[in-house]
């Protein structure tokens, strides 16, 4: 898996570069590295440990990551939180608009073969039926339902990620959307735009208590915009039916909270005394995560999708916070399964939608208990 993620990494920055020199601004790519700051020393100790175990496992990319003492934080990376910092290779890009030019591109080259058909959700999914006294539709065997009509189709593919599951009812509750709190605020007076060159976060514990029901996943994460300054800057804490929640219209008081604090914590040079941060906004978006921790990718049994004798639905999502380093392979993978040239050796074999995963581990009791464990562990 830590070999499809850089993968997959490499696979991305690659394809941008080859697309040219407009899109390549407009996107905004660019080489980063990563400052990952365990705040506590808990915290520092494990990421410590795990970084020992990932030398061991990939000998050949032991040089990937390099420490740093406390003591170095200020000096090295303007941080004046956590224990110490462990610092790898990242990249950065501006999704909305890589995708964007990469559907404009395919609609000028395939306008015949290619419709984007926007606000027109799919509402219900069932399998062509006989008209009165005729035959069913064997060469579309699916009834896509909208609110503009219905489209037949040979081929389903569930790319919706955390609503994946209101099409496919069995896998409610094994797969569910997961509300994080994004914001993008100025950067502090005296705050240095090193925004083409490092990318940051904060790392705790998670922790549910159960008494509030207050929900911390235990995860900062930043960078800035080396175009304008500005800082974008994600998490904070939230109730637990505020985080397990598909509404992402609202934001949570609790992580607005959270997010106009924290940048003048964390940074020790940047905002001087009595200036406060300043968001410029801030908004919540829908992740999804899966009872097991891992995606789901390939063909979708009839147990999964609840519709009997469908043998064409496929499944690309459920990426646990983690797409920007899985999602694109991830799909490359799905479409040269559904083209007939099967499951690629690169692909993690557990993520594969399978019979065997369904009944052991995409369960509703371990989706549970990763939640009822975790008040557990934070009292």
């Amino acid at each position: 898996m830590a070999r499809f993620s850089l993968m997959n990494i490499d696979c991305v920055m690659d394809m941008v570069r080859d697309m040219g020199p407009e899109i390549q601004t407009e996107s905004e790519i660019r080489d980063l590295v990563k400052v990952m700051v365990p705040e506590t020393e808990s915290a520092w100790l494990e990421s410590l440990s795990s970084l020992e175990d990932f030398r061991e496992a990939f000998p050949e990319q032991k040089h990937l990551h390099k420490v740093f003492e406390q003591k170095e934080l200020v000096k090295e990376w303007n941080v004046k939180v956590g224990f110490g910092t462990i610092v790898h290779k990242a990249g950065a890009i501006w999704p909305y608009r890589l995708i964007i030019r990469i559907f404009e591109s395919l609609l000028g080259q395939y306008s015949n073969r290619l419709s984007i058909e926007t606000n027109t959700p799919v509402t219900a999914i069932s399998r062509s039926s006989s008209p009165p006294g005729g035959t069913a539709n064997t060469t579309y065997q699916y009834e896509i339902t909208t609110p503009r009509g219905v489209v037949h189709a040979k081929q389903i593919i569930h790319c919706t990620n955390a609503n994946a599951s209101h099409l496919l009812q069995p896998l409610r509750g094994k797969m569910y959307p997961y509300r994080g709190t994004m914001s993008v605020q100025k950067a502090g007076t005296h705050l240095e735009n090193v925004g083409n060159s490092a990318s940051w976060s904060l790392l705790n514990k998670p922790t549910l208590d159960h008494n509030t029901g207050l929900y911390d996943g235990g995860l900062y994460y930043l960078q800035q915009n080396g175009l304008t300054g500005d800082i974008w800057v994600g998490g904070g804490s939230s109730s637990i039916f505020g985080t397990l929640s598909s509404d992402d219209t609202s934001v949570p008081g609790q992580a607005m909270e959270d997010l106009a604090r924290i940048l003048p914590n964390y940074f020790s040079k940047g905002w001087p005394e009595g200036e406060e941060p300043e968001i410029r906004g801030i908004w919540t978006g829908l992740q999804c995560h899966t009872s097991d921790g891992l995606p789901l990718i390939g063909k979708i049994p009839e147990t999964a999708s609840g519709r009997e004798g469908s043998d064409a639905e496929w499944i690309c999502a459920g990426y646990n916070g983690y797409g920007m380093d899985k999602a694109w392979l991830s799909g490359e993978a799905l479409v040269k399964m559904i083209a007939g040239e099967g499951v690629p050796e690169w692909l993690p074999k557990a993520f594969l939608l399978t019979e065997t995963r369904l009944k052991q581990a995409l369960t509703l009791e371990k989706a549970l208990d990763r939640w009822v464990s975790l008040a557990r562990e934070s009292t």
